[in-house]
């Protein structure tokens, strides 16, 4: 009997926390800031030489770290000019932020369908999606799968629109050996709590361009460079600045970032193994040209032969009750309720992300931070359902 149903839970040890508790290093880096008594973003602080890791760490020129990765996606599109009669195409499966950042500056979210195996954004539809409206594409790098970087360049560099990475997911991920981020004008990464690098809140974005990055700081600082003093607002900004504290955090995390990703990777591969041995569920596509995934989080379709009385909710309310935490992926964003007023045209565009987002549980990334132990339960429960619920 499945424990959902009163049986008993395949498992009952919790796994691991995320955010993890705060270490004597986390400690001592708010404090510094603290004492400082330099707590704003205004120059030569903590909020810089995060820019400059971080540029580093994903191998772009340029970094400006911002309040949050929705905000990173608002800025780029507030700073390549997009307004109402715009268009950018992005995927229909993703985080809600990812369209209405292009809505936030009046411009259209045109949902493009997925690739049915890695779940990122169609080129074949976005094609088929192109209009002289078309200003940008979206990829989204969902849970830390890069979006197939060759085909994009080549669909934007022959449509001659821009591409803005929604990197949010994937810290460190790399397509071709190449790390995400700096394949177009620009990247927008996040820092949210459930993040791979968290300070609670944060974001960043990142761009090869100088006169880019000059422009994103103008307006993320109201207008005024960084670090001027006065009143000398010379673009028309807001503020998404983030604060030292924040980017004390986060500086204080690169050290074991690494080390938690190679254990990530491995747990990853380990449960994809166990999946394709016991059919309890179908494990992310390991794409040939995917160098590198941080695995934000790991996406597992029901396995064929599911009963059609089933939909993800209810598998995941029934992992959940077998004692590994699971959640259904995002309802296409077009289906959530703003949309449906604001776009009731686009429902029924992208069968395949409407099907997929019925059909597929992700598994938070704190999970693969667990021993062989913790990876087999997961792949047990999945299994126990797989035959409880099988046709």
């Amino acid at each position: 009997m499945l424990a959902i149903d009163g049986g008993v839970p395949v498992r009952t040890q919790r796994f691991p926390q995320w955010p993890r508790s705060a270490s004597e290093r986390e400690y001592n880096a708010l404090k510094d800031v603290l004492d400082s008594g330099h707590w704003w973003q205004s120059g030569a602080g903590k909020a810089e030489e995060f820019e400059s890791w971080f540029a580093g760490y994903q191998g772009t020129q340029h970094c400006v770290a911002v309040t949050n990765g929705t905000h990173a996606l608002e800025l780029i599109c507030r700073g390549l000019d997009f307004g109402p009669g715009d268009e950018v195409l992005v995927p229909a499966l993703t985080f809600i932020s990812s369209a209405s950042a292009v809505s936030s500056v009046g411009a259209t979210p045109v949902p493009v369908d997925i690739d049915p195996v890695t779940y990122c954004i169609d080129v074949v539809d976005a094609d088929r999606k192109l209009t002289k409206a078309t200003k940008a594409i979206m990829p989204v790098h969902l849970a830390g799968q890069p979006s197939n970087m060759d085909e994009v360049v080549a669909f934007a560099k022959g449509a001659g629109i821009h591409i803005i990475e929604d990197a949010a997911q994937a810290i460190g991920a790399e397509w071709s050996g190449r790390r995400v981020g700096g394949y177009g004008i620009a990247g927008a990464f996040s820092f949210q709590a459930a993040k791979l690098l968290t300070a609670g809140e944060g974001g960043a974005v990142t761009t090869n361009s100088e006169d880019f990055a000059e422009r994103l700081s103008l307006i993320a600082n109201c207008g005024r460079a960084r670090g001027k003093p006065g009143y000398n607002h010379i673009a028309l900004g807001s503020n998404y600045r983030i604060s030292e504290f924040h980017a004390a955090l986060l500086l204080s995390q690169t050290q074991d970032y690494e080390d938690l990703l190679i254990q990530r990777t491995r747990q990853a591969a380990r449960l994809r193994r166990i999946f394709n041995d016991n059919k309890g569920g179908i494990p992310p596509a390991v794409h040939p040209s995917v160098t590198r995934n941080p695995w934000y989080m790991y996406l597992v379709r029901l396995p064929n032969g599911i009963s059609s009385s089933i939909d993800n909710q209810r598998w995941a309310e029934a992992l959940t009750a077998e004692g590994v935490p699971a959640s259904p992926i995002y309802p296409v964003f077009y289906e959530t309720p703003i949309y449906r007023q604001l776009a009731p045209q686009f429902s029924g565009t992208c069968p395949v992300a409407e099907k997929a987002a019925k059909e597929v549980v992700w598994l938070h990334h704190s999970m693969l931070l667990e021993d062989d132990q913790g990876i087999n339960d997961i792949a047990d429960a999945f299994a126990k359902l797989s035959h409880w619920y099988r046709d």
